[in-house]
């Protein structure tokens, strides 16, 4: 059931009056939209808006423990509902009533699975709560809490962070955590503000765990994609005390790879593959701060700017070209197959740009710098949704 006071508390915003009967504090937490129904069922919330009201009244149930949350305008009057309804008036359109009941739908489900949590799961939590809340924060507080952990705790340390992306989508967090356990055992997990935490680790250094091979990737991506799910892996670290750092920077970089990725199938991310944009969120939130100027392509080379207007101009993708051909060491082989392309036309399209640019591509000061601004543009349109004029 669904916590009646917290409702309200999402709902305070838009609320133009309740109807509540004495005692009443849950609800619960199936909904349904009022339409043309000829009949309502009870324990239902029914959303809709106050011109569905001669309808319902209708289609009345006998129970009690049903719930109305209608669109009105402020004035508007309570219905005369039977006994033992709830009436909850919101000046807000359907949609964002719908989304925010549904929140809180959400929240009151995940409360109830980490009721239900393992004593493992129960017991990592309560660490990582520790951490998140700076409750401790030095090397030898963490690395003593750790060595309680349920599961043994290696010097080498990964952050993942799984997030669940659909509003429409149930996740059984209790259900997940158990299958999880055939990818990752002997791994330590719990879940943490609608995320389920990972802290992968392993005695040696490694730059970029196999996760059990491509065979088993896949079939985690297909766990993940049952659930609109996203992974994303965190850097390694020795340094305990940077837990919480990883797995905000995880956090940050995930929200920006769900935009930038080039396949939109991939659900197994690295951090390390997309934290360049993250240094350049980084920089575009200090430009706007310093500069009070909204245009970032100040931060590009002009080469940039002027092969995306070329592109628009005549239907090419020379700029697109050139990040492949920079992000593969210029190599003409390794970007035709990245692009699907002949050599010959990647090496034509590369002439053409060294025509239009009046650049060489040799010196690696350069290329590093075009390829940055490639990415500063990409950011520009992918993540910030906006067009060069």
């Amino acid at each position: 059931m669904l916590d009646l006071k917290h409702l309200l508390r999402l709902l305070a915003p838009y609320l133009i009056h309740t109807t509540i009967p004495k005692g009443r504090t849950v609800c619960p937490t199936q909904l349904e939209l009022l339409d043309d129904q000829t009949e309502l069922e009870a324990d239902r919330v029914y959303l809709g808006e106050i011109s569905s009201l001669p309808v319902l009244k209708k289609a009345l149930p006998k129970p009690e423990g049903t719930v109305l949350i209608a669109g009105a305008r402020k004035g508007s009057q309570p219905a005369a509902l039977p006994e033992g309804w709830v009436q909850i008036f919101v000046s807000c359109p359907l949609p964002r009533l719908y989304n925010t009941v549904a929140q809180a739908v959400r929240e009151s489900r995940m409360e109830w699975d980490q009721e239900h949590l393992t004593p493992t799961v129960r017991i990592f939590r309560r660490f990582w709560e520790d951490v998140m809340e700076r409750r401790i924060i030095n090397r030898t507080e963490i690395r003593d809490a750790l060595s309680k952990m349920p599961y043994p705790v290696y010097h080498f340390l990964r952050v993942m962070v799984i997030t669940f992306k659909s509003d429409n989508i149930h996740v059984p967090y209790d259900y997940l955590l158990e299958r999880l356990r055939v990818f990752f055992p002997e791994t330590n997990m719990t879940l943490y503000r609608k995320d389920i935490i990972l802290l992968y680790s392993h005695p040696e250094r490694d730059f970029r765990p196999s996760l059990g091979g491509a065979e088993q990737v896949e079939k985690l991506s297909a766990l993940l994609q049952q659930y609109d799910g996203y992974l994303m892996i965190s850097n390694g670290t020795h340094h305990a005390e940077a837990l919480a750092s990883m797995y905000l920077l995880s956090k940050q970089t995930l929200d920006l790879a769900y935009l930038l990725r080039n396949d939109k199938e991939e659900r197994v991310l690295f951090t390390e593959d997309y934290i360049i944009y993250s240094v350049i969120d980084l920089c575009v939130q200090r430009f706007l701060q310093t500069e009070q100027n909204e245009d970032i392509l100040y931060l590009t080379h002009p080469a940039i700017p002027l092969l995306t207007r070329y592109d628009r101009e005549h239907n090419t993708d020379l700029r697109d070209v050139l990040f492949y051909y920079l992000l593969n060491g210029c190599n003409m082989v390794h970007t035709a197959s990245t692009l699907y392309m002949h050599r010959n036309t990647v090496n034509n399209k590369v002439n053409q740009i060294k025509k239009l640019t009046h650049l060489e591509l040799e010196d690696p000061r350069l290329r590093q710098r075009l390829l940055f601004s490639c990415q500063i543009m990409r950011y520009y349109e992918l993540v910030l949704q906006k067009e060069m004029q």
